[in-house]
């Protein structure tokens, strides 16, 4: 029984390996999770912000349009067709009424 040892020393070189279980375990896996909510975080924030962007400029370039067509009096894509003209409505709606299943 003397050739047991009996000291909690380390032996050299194995210092460094996490035993399943033990206190570091748990350390090394919060570590890791939260590496990873990290780097999804910024992820989603940068490909948000990178859309709003985006979106930004396209609002700006539709507006820039529409004054664009309204200072030469054009009539706009984004206006409805019953403000260019009112004869075709008018003509839509008498079909409407006078249509024996409506």
């Amino acid at each position: 029984m003397s050739d047991v040892p009996t000291s909690a020393k380390p032996i050299a070189g194995q210092a460094d390996v996490v035993v399943p279980g033990s206190k570091d375990s748990g350390r090394l896996l919060r570590r890791t999770f939260v590496i990873a909510l990290v780097l999804v975080s910024g992820g989603l924030l940068t490909s948000g912000v990178v859309e709003l962007f985006f979106r930004y400029r396209e609002s700006v370039e539709a507006i820039e349009e529409l004054q664009r067509e309204m200072a030469q009096g054009q009539p706009s894509r984004f206006s409805s067709s019953c403000g260019t003209s009112r004869r075709p409505c008018e003509r839509r709606r008498r079909r409407k009424r006078s249509s024996p299943l409506a």
